[in-house]
């Protein structure tokens, strides 16, 4: 009786895999997600954030092999469907609001943190004094961002920039005005789409 159990599980996950390499999309993931009634997730990961040993695999897995792991009586099928690879910056800033503060004052402000930036202070302790951005409470990091995900004028101005450089930003049609710090070179970043289905051994 064992034997024929452990030949029905060997059959099994030599099915799951053979259904694998034939899934080329999201939605077709999808589809045999729920048909196969297997447990399993779509997966957005990303070169910068995730480092789990699974993500390593897939990051360095050729397009559609399929990655095999097993823990406590589960057998995991990982694959790869779509990845992307993009160039990435990071930036400290500093945000003034036009439609809350008068562009004169602005100005003012910008003008006097720059000279502060020149003389040596903190651009994370000056973000936190006078960003009207949430994101000045963590120093005005801005971590790293993919470039299609921002207006082309702060992009463009970035990218003009070397390591290190303190610069201002205006984006008068937005009424957006930045004192930005390019705090790193910028980077490859590569992102996946993948998915995976667990498959019970015991």
């Amino acid at each position: 009786m064992k034997l024929l159990i452990a030949a029905a599980f060997v059959l099994l996950l030599f099915d799951v895999k053979t259904d694998l390499q034939n899934i080329k999309t999201e939605q077709e993931a999808k589809a045999y997600l729920a048909k196969s009634g297997l447990k399993g997730k779509i997966l957005d990961l990303d070169e910068i954030r995730d480092s789990s040993a699974v993500a390593l695999k897939l990051f360095k897995a050729k397009p559609g092999e399929i990655i095999e792991t097993s823990s406590s009586g589960t057998t995991y099928y990982y694959k790869t469907l779509t990845t992307k690879e993009s160039e990435v910056d990071r930036v400290q800033y500093i945000f003034f609001d036009n439609s809350k503060v008068a562009k004169k004052r602005i100005d003012s402000l910008r003008s006097g943190i720059v000279k502060k930036l020149d003389g040596g202070e903190n651009f994370a302790a000056l973000a936190r004094q006078y960003s009207m951005d949430p994101n000045g409470k963590k120093g005005g990091d801005l971590g790293w961002y993919d470039r299609s995900g921002f207006v082309p004028g702060f992009v463009s101005a970035v990218r003009a920039h070397k390591k290190g450089d303190i610069f201002t930003v205006d984006l008068p049609k937005e009424k957006w005005y930045y004192v930005v710090r390019k705090s790193h070179d910028p980077i490859k970043r590569k992102q996946i789409k993948a998915f995976y289905v667990s498959v019970p051994t015991k």
